[in-house]
């Protein structure tokens, strides 16, 4: 056995022994979802027991309640989610296919095109923050030179962290703050008196309370980017009327439900045993293109890209 393939056999082995605690626990609530990582994880003894399971389980799992390591108690599964997080930072940062492409150019024609010397953008479940980093190299570029904030909110500290590494090539232009909980007072006197153009302010707020802490139409605009297939379905529609009272504007990214995909991605992601059971659960809680579009309201809009992401502008208040 090479050596990959001996790491690989240990990762799993680790992650199916933190799995079994968790099945142990009664009073654990998501014992369904438990059940249906083990068996992933179990099928990963060779590629062929994986695309039987793919081809045979995965079809008929419950969609709305599996879940990934990173949605698992952090006590046992914060190391994968740190692991998982910095594959991602890798793979969004590769021109192909260039996964979070379309939300950046997207964003950053968003700011160009706003005449106000001083912009307020939040990224909830923000991660490690490569969107943010992406569009301020591109800024630079334009010459851009008004004044923004951007806010990620995360409950990760491990994302946090990785954030601020994320940012350590650009810390002579952007000012990082963590706050632990973030309100519009807060706000104000945090960035009151900033010198620099571009500010990042790392929170941990309840994404579902947010409007009990800032004001109505605060945001310029607000995003959030691989994360809303992560929240329930009434977590979804809560998140939505939030965004809506505080955000003039609003974006959503996520992906798309796509097969032939998701073989696809198992190659890719094959020897990294975490970040695969990331990529392959994300792909079966996506809903599918036709789900998707009966979501819509009649004043929101949707994009479709072949990498297997959509781009969805959410109906706010003042577009009825």
């Amino acid at each position: 056995m090479n050596k990959i393939a001996t790491n690989r056999k240990i990762i799993i082995d680790e992650i199916l022994s933190d799995l079994a605690l968790l099945r142990k626990d009664s009073s654990y609530p998501s014992q369904y979802a438990v059940v249906q990582t083990i068996e992933f994880f179990e099928s990963l003894d060779s590629f062929w027991s994986n695309i039987k399971w793919l081809s045979l389980k995965a079809p008929k799992l419950k969609r709305e309640q599996l879940l990934e390591l990173a949605d698992f108690p952090s006590s046992l599964f914060a190391k994968w989610d740190k692991d998982t997080q910095l594959k991602l930072i890798e793979l969004e940062r590769r021109p192909f296919p260039g996964i979070v492409k379309p939300l950046v150019d997207e964003i950053t024609k968003f700011i160009l095109g706003n005449t106000s010397d001083f912009l307020l953008v939040g990224n909830l479940g923000c991660g490690a923050m490569e969107i943010e980093r992406q569009i301020i190299n591109e800024l630079i570029q334009k010459k851009y030179n008004k004044k923004i904030v951007f806010v990620g909110i995360d409950k990760s500290s491990a994302a946090h962290e990785l954030a601020k590494n994320n940012f350590r090539e650009l810390k002579t232009l952007v000012k990082i703050y963590e706050i632990d909980q973030l309100n519009s007072d807060v706000l104000r006197k945090t960035t009151e008196n900033v010198q620099g153009q571009y500010t990042l302010i790392l929170a941990k707020n309840n994404l579902l309370t947010l409007d009990k802490f800032f004001k109505e139409n605060e945001f310029d605009l607000i995003f959030h980017s691989l994360f809303k297939h992560h929240l329930a379905q009434d977590e979804k529609n809560q998140l939505d009327k939030i965004i809506s009272k505080i955000a003039q504007t609003a974006y959503e990214y996520d992906g798309y439900k796509n097969w032939p995909l998701i073989f696809i991605h198992t190659i890719y992601t094959w020897n990294d045993p975490a970040f695969l059971n990331a990529t392959i659960l994300s792909d079966l809680r996506y809903f599918s293109k036709y789900q998707l579009y009966k979501t819509l309201t009649h004043n929101e809009n949707i994009k479709f890209f072949s990498r297997g992401t959509y781009l969805k502008r959410l109906g706010m208040k003042r577009d009825l």
